[in-house]
């Protein structure tokens, strides 16, 4: 069984074919490893490269632009049997990271000479030299969308760039001004308001991809890939190359995220779903997962000092092996979430759930199994 998702946050209705037809694309090729008794890695590898693959998605081709206009990807592997973890950062110039993801994953199995412990993270140009070294091809990621939001951005920071200076040597001015005429009634200079970290400007600008999947023998796996969030400096590293922020899988739990990066890594916050979700009954899992949003995300000392909008996502699933299914459930506070999924017996579903305006998150699940039920909460505002 696999579950994809290609990214909580503004995803536009009038490209839902376009997601729909990438999530199908995903998981076909996830379940293409399974049918053919491949593990949950492989099927969340081959997932992830359909994801990269198609340039509606932020990951692989059509990622991100960085602040220069470089482009630098974030990926990472977690497989629930080994607990092994590899994560490639603000990797420029190749198709697929997730593949190098996987190179790397590979390398822990093996022993390394005299004692040297194989690593677990590569960044920046040395694990692209890496991965070239691995025969990976260099590729141009860039296309004309990317190009164009970049364009669109990098003009509206400039702009409020250009604002915040006007402001700031006004202030300078009236400061020296009321040095001498303290009741002149002067009114401070007022930058122009530009919105650039209104809700709906962040969440246009976050669209990780990611996949989980537990193959025939019970054992899980889960993975995501990222360009990262539009007009990073270069060398940022997000969620997607962080351990316990991106992903976790751990016995028959797989978890993937999507959101702020750096709120994902401060609060951990694959791993502690992951960890939660481990002793969880599945009449508990709307309640698990609301009270592991509020606090241990939105609310978490963690975070107690951020004031723009804390946006998330997450994907999933959890196996019964004895009974040969599994539960698949998402939840996010973004305002869609683009999720698609299938087993070997039961249909692809595809979902672009949306956040109804009454509520603050939104929790959904589905049994993959022979019959598909599934069950949607909303979870109102305290």
């Amino acid at each position: 069984m696999i579950g994809v998702h290609a990214g909580a946050g503004l995803n536009q209705q009038i490209k839902k074919p376009q997601y729909r037809a990438v999530c199908e694309a995903a998981c076909n090729r996830g379940l293409e490893c399974l049918r053919s008794g491949g593990s949950a890695i492989d099927a969340v590898t081959q997932a992830l490269v359909a994801l990269e693959d198609d340039p509606v998605t932020n990951a692989g081709l059509g990622s991100n632009f960085c602040l220069d206009g470089s482009i630098e990807c974030d990926a990472s592997l977690m497989d629930g049997s080994s607990l092994d973890w590899a994560g490639i950062g603000a990797i420029s110039s190749i198709k697929n990271p997730i593949l190098v993801a996987r190179a790397l994953l590979e390398e822990q199995k093996r022993e390394w000479p005299m004692g040297l412990i194989p690593p677990h993270i590569l960044v920046s140009e040395p694990a692209r030299r890496w991965a070239q070294s691995k025969g990976f091809a260099s590729a141009n990621l860039s296309t004309d969308r990317s190009k164009s939001l970049f364009m669109k951005y990098k003009s509206q920071l400039e702009r409020q760039e250009e604002s915040s200076t006007f402001q700031h040597s006004g202030e300078k001015r009236f400061e020296s001004d009321n040095a001498t005429r303290k009741d002149c009634g002067t009114k401070r200079p007022r930058s122009v308001e530009l919105n650039f970290q209104s809700r709906n400007t962040i969440e246009e600008r976050l669209d990780t991809v990611g996949a989980v999947a537990i193959d025939s023998n019970g054992r899980s796996a889960s993975g995501v890939s990222s360009g990262g969030i539009i007009l990073k400096l270069p060398g940022r590293i997000g969620q997607a190359a962080s351990y316990g922020a991106g992903i976790w899988a751990q016995d028959n739990v797989a978890v993937t995220t999507s959101g702020n990066g750096e709120y994902l890594m401060k609060t951990l916050f694959a791993r502690e779903c992951g960890i939660q979700l481990l002793g969880t009954k599945p009449e508990n899992y709307a309640p698990c997962i609301d009270n592991l949003f509020k606090k241990s995300f939105t609310d978490s000392p963690y975070l107690k000092n951020v004031t723009i909008p804390k946006s998330a996502g997450i994907i999933a699933l959890v196996g019964c092996p004895d009974e040969g299914s599994g539960e698949l459930m998402w939840a996010h506070n973004t305002h869609t979430m683009a999720i698609g999924h299938s087993s070997l017996s039961t249909p692809f579903k595809f979902s672009l759930s949306e956040l109804p305006h009454s509520s603050s998150m939104i929790f959904s699940s589905v049994s993959l199994k022979v019959s598909c039920n599934k069950r949607s909460i909303s979870l109102e505002k305290l």
